[in-house]
């Protein structure tokens, strides 16, 4: 935890120095507060407790961490292009927060090099991920001219992260992806397809919205894992997603696999 120096702000006497917008999240398929309110309306006090958590993040939230893994493998190539407990860390000091835009942290990526593609006829693996740290927003659950349908603060955005890759004519297939916010959409479904009928390509996903608690914060995630395959005789797959994380991969005749994997891992509060 990183040590700030004390200051006072005077902002617009809603603990920042901004009017946070106003957003309808009935819309989204699944939302909730910084106060934990996921439905109905908010008493005073998960109002306010979600006011502090928004002035939390957005004035002291320091870095996150996530880890990140993707493979590809054929009978002679094997490529690795994990990234494990990499941090997203802003440069902004919470006294700069006051009059200057957050330096938001770098995406992070890992990708195959350009003579690794050469090799493969353009397949691979490959991650990439962001964290962000936003203005917090006033949420209403409906019609945000009526201030009863006010619910308490969030963020649009928290993190995001993804990774997998590919064999060539679609033979094995497979990515995960990790995205949290204070509302998005997204449903639990776990089950397979295949379009058209019985012809061999078969789409199989895991698909989980959850609430997640980072810091003793509440929010939103939706972690997917997928893998499809044009040859489903000789095709296996693995997918799992929990509240922060999703994994797949996929293997083809047992010498073509592919698979990625993200976990968000914690959160970092400056303190004082």
């Amino acid at each position: 935890m990183p040590k700030a120096n004390t200051f006072t702000a005077l902002g617009r006497g809603n603990g920042f120095g901004f009017c946070p917008k106003k957003v309808d999240v009935s819309e989204f398929d699944n939302w909730i507060t910084l106060g934990g309110v996921s439905s109905g309306s908010a008493s005073k006090a998960e109002i306010i407790k979600s006011l502090v958590n928004a002035m939390k993040v957005f004035w002291n939230l320091h870095s996150a961490q996530a880890s990140f893994t993707a493979k590809w493998n054929n009978d002679t190539l094997a490529f690795d292009k994990d990234l494990p407990n990499h941090e997203y860390v802003t440069e902004s000091k919470p006294i700069e927060r006051l009059c200057k835009a957050i330096k938001q942290p770098p995406i992070s990526s890992t990708d195959m090099t350009e003579a690794e593609l050469n090799e493969t006829d353009g397949f691979g693996c490959r991650t990439g991920g962001g964290f962000l740290i936003l203005r917090p927003v006033r949420m209403y659950n409906g019609d945000t001219t009526n201030r009863l349908n006010f619910v308490g603060y969030g963020f649009s955005n928290l993190f995001g992260g993804s990774a997998g890759g590919s064999h060539n004519e679609g033979s094995a297939s497979a990515g995960a992806e990790v995205r949290v916010a204070s509302y998005l959409d997204g449903n639990t479904e776990v089950g397979s397809s295949e379009e058209p009928p019985d012809s061999g390509n078969v789409f199989y996903f895991n698909k989980k919205a959850s609430k997640l608690i980072l810091d003793n914060i509440p929010f939103r995630s939706f972690c997917s894992a997928v893998a499809s395959t044009t040859a489903e005789s000789a095709f296996s797959e693995s997918l799992t997603t929990t509240s922060s994380s999703a994994s797949a991969s996929g293997t083809f005749a047992s010498s073509q696999s592919v698979s990625g994997g993200v976990e968000l891992d914690n959160l970092d509060f400056y303190t004082y």
